[in-house]
């Protein structure tokens, strides 16, 4: 389901005042029977039933009463069980007696009294909680102040409303949430995020507090003809990225392979099977896994989708190779007669079964997880080391496109942001690339970049998908020559000779500086940004145990020759080849052979997976 807005937005302010719920600004507690009113207006009582669509149309111009939600057709039972039909009129129709009087009154001037076609009759509307929207209730409780910012846009994922209140509606919370369930029949839970996505957990999910409804996050979720099924407080899923899931899966093929790193529960990788598209999905969440698990199973895609459970990074870089060396699979499909056809197709043959084969190289790698999917693109680099063969010019075999999920400072002037994206892509991929190199731009046409404005997150937060391959293996790195010079003699002025911690050292320490506090008698709390930093690290740190991170800082030190950042930056990329290394760390070209860097690659990935 889309993102949606539940709240019946309708000005309330639109309405005539004596249409209008009542006011009780003072209320904290939803209390429904405060909204029963009776409104008296005036109707024209109808004789004939055949007459009512007649009369109807005379009064429409000017008489009728128009009131959203409001039939003007209404029946009216006596006490004795008998009825009657009538119209109602608009509240500026006056009766007094037999007098009437209205402005330029369609009864008066048709003569549909005196024809005796209708009379003119009091009538007393009454109209209770249930008339009325989310959106004329809630303008009728909160104060004056806040009624040109309601809540009013929100998500649902299944049963389940996901709400993200301002501090200020906050006393409210219970009352809003109670309304919009109760105006929204498909929802049955209503919960408010108390803080931002991945700010507890690196797996995006977030801790929220439950409002009104059922303590039951366990949904159904339909999107692209597929379903989910999962555990909202367990895993990702946001309904207001359905638009770009979509996209995307537009511009894949069938036959084609994608590589989905941070697929989640699948939005991507499950209805790109039912395209017939090949799809390796990987995710770091053990229970997103899981649920991806159940949704190729669950949607019948087992033949073209295989979900796997592993580091983001690891699963690019063993991407590329593990496919060359994979058996050939050729997925064949009878296909089925159209059911207009299925009467002359009786006696016939049946049509040509449709075959799909997977291919030896990736077209595709998809990274949605924009606030750090960045971060993994130097996984990239020599992803297809050795192998320049294969690929253009020798080939028509082109290189995959990634299409990688950010988020960037939305800015007035939106080459701004791009331009902060390619700076931000160049440093992870070790290959510099610009706004120039945009399809029909003025730079390298053969980057074929493309930057997709996905959605404004926030005033000051938006969400972009750049497309692009990663960085030639048969070209250098192009960078400005001051960039190029610092870069290659590391130069870092008064920090040159600074001790530095890898990845896996800086967590080591953290935890240890934590462990000890907690220790003390003093209550301790963690600052967010503190929080943050251990979960990044958690993620990326190549090493765990202390032993193990030990065991790698004597085998680094050991190469003196090698600046102290250097080392660190080893530590933390643990690079699979010398190529990738160098590539990465520009300064290594003449400090360490070849040779004796991949011996310490070597050393590091037997250390990595000693115990790890």
């Amino acid at each position: 389901m889309e993102a949606t807005d539940v709240s019946n937005k309708q000005d309330p302010r639109e309405t005539a005042t004596m249409f209008r719920p009542p006011v009780n600004r003072a209320m904290r507690t939803l209390d429904r029977s405060f909204f029963r009113t009776t409104i008296p207006l005036s109707a024209a009582r109808i004789f004939k039933p055949s007459d009512i669509s007649n009369v109807r149309k005379e009064l429409a111009k000017s008489d009728l009463l128009v009131l959203p939600r409001v039939s003007s057709v209404r029946e009216v039972r006596e006490q004795d069980g008998s009825a009657w039909k009538a119209l109602l009129l608009k509240e500026t129709f006056k009766i007094d007696g037999k007098s009437w009087m209205a402005p330029d009154d369609e009864i008066h001037e048709s003569g549909l009294v005196e024809k005796g076609t209708v009379s003119l009759e009091p009538y007393d509307l009454t109209l209770d909680y249930g008339h009325w929207t989310y959106a004329e209730i809630i303008a009728s409780v909160l104060p004056e102040d806040l009624m040109d910012d309601m809540p009013q846009g929100f998500t649902q994922v299944g049963h389940v409303l996901h709400i993200n209140l301002r501090e200020r509606y906050l006393p409210y919370k219970h009352m809003i949430a109670e309304i919009l369930m109760d105006k929204n029949p498909t929802i049955r839970t209503v919960i408010n995020k108390i803080e931002d996505v991945g700010s507890k957990s690196v797996f995006r999910t977030f801790p929220f507090e439950l409002l009104a409804g059922e303590n039951d996050l366990n949904v159904i979720q339909h999107e692209q003809d597929c379903e989910f099924r999962f555990d909202y407080a367990r895993v990702y899923w946001n309904s207001r990225l359905e638009t770009e899931h979509r996209r995307l899966v537009d511009k894949f093929r069938p036959s084609e392979m994608v590589c989905d790193v941070m697929a989640g529960v699948g939005p991507f990788a499950v209805p790109a099977g039912r395209k017939k598209i090949f799809v390796w999905g990987n995710d770091l969440n053990p229970h997103g896994y899981e649920v991806m698990q159940d949704a190729v199973v669950r949607n019948k895609v087992q033949d073209f989708v295989t979900p796997s459970n592993m580091d983001g990074r690891e699963f690019i870089r063993t991407s590329g190779q593990k496919l060359l060396d994979a058996e050939p699979l050729t997925i064949t499909i009878q296909q089925k007669a159209h059911r207009d056809k299925k009467r002359k197709l009786e006696n016939s043959a049946p049509p040509p079964p449709q075959t799909y084969t997977r291919p030896k190289f990736v077209d595709h790698y998809v990274m949605n997880l924009p606030a750090t999917a960045i971060e993994f693109l130097d996984a990239f680099p020599g992803l297809y080391a050795g192998k320049e063969e294969l690929f253009t010019p020798s080939t028509g075999q082109k290189l995959p496109m990634i299409h990688v999920y950010c988020f960037s400072g939305h800015s007035d002037n939106e080459v701004d942001d791009h331009i902060d994206i390619c700076e931000r892509v160049s440093e992870r991929i070790g290959y510099k690339i610009t706004v120039d190199d945009c399809v029909g731009g003025s730079g390298d046409q053969d980057v074929e970049l493309a930057i997709h404005n996905v959605r404004l997150v926030s005033p000051k937060k938006q969400m972009f998908c750049a497309s692009f391959p990663p960085p030639p293996t048969h070209r250098k790195r192009a960078l400005p020559q001051g960039e190029l010079e610092a870069a290659s003699t590391l130069k870092l002025g008064a920090d040159q000779h600074t001790h530095t911690l890898s990845l896996s050292e800086a967590r080591l320490v953290i935890h240890k500086v934590l462990e000890n506090k907690r220790r003390g008698g003093n209550k301790y709390e963690e600052p967010e940004n503190l929080n943050k930093t251990l979960y990044y690290l958690d993620v990326f740190a190549r090493f765990k145990d202390e032993e193990n991170i030990k065991a790698v800082e004597r085998l680094l030190n050991s190469h003196t020759e090698l600046e102290m950042f250097e080392r660190s930056q080893l530590g933390s990329l643990c690079c699979d080849n010398a190529e990738e290394a160098k590539s990465l760390i520009p300064s290594l070209q003449n400090k360490i052979s070849d040779g004796d860097l991949q011996e310490l690659l070597d050393e590091l990935t037997k250390l990595r997976n000693f115990t790890e």
